[in-house]
């Protein structure tokens, strides 16, 4: 989003909840718009066969956690835009929950169907 900092370019609002830690200058939907609900986001974490045990899933998530905390690798992904956010195991499966909770409320309201 380098063009973001180019004043002669009006830039939209983000999706989020809150102002991006990297394009602080950016509005949030909610603030330019007044719809706070317009929020959408992307998550990248790591999935498990249902069943495993949960010393493999603490064992992954420490490890994991670790990795995400190196200068090298947060600085990669803070160069795309994006912020790290770190959760336990249980966080990340509810969010996924209320994704698709949230997802499946809009496919309703929009009367999409499979055919």
């Amino acid at each position: 989003m380098k063009f973001a900092l180019n004043p002669t370019i009006q830039t939209c609002p983000i999706a989020s909840d809150k102002r991006s830690k990297s394009h602080p200058t950016v509005p949030t939907f909610a603030e330019s718009t007044g719809l706070p609900d317009l929020v959408v986001g992307a998550s990248i974490g790591v999935l498990v066969k249902s069943g495993t045990s949960s010393e493999i899933i603490d064992k992954l998530a420490s490890d994991i956690g670790e990795a995400m905390n190196s200068p090298d690798v947060a600085s990669k992904i803070e160069g795309l835009g994006m912020e790290i956010t770190r959760s336990v195991p249980k966080q990340y499966a509810d969010a996924i929950g209320d994704e698709q909770r949230r997802y499946g409320e809009m496919v309703k309201i929009s009367g999409a169907s499979i055919d």
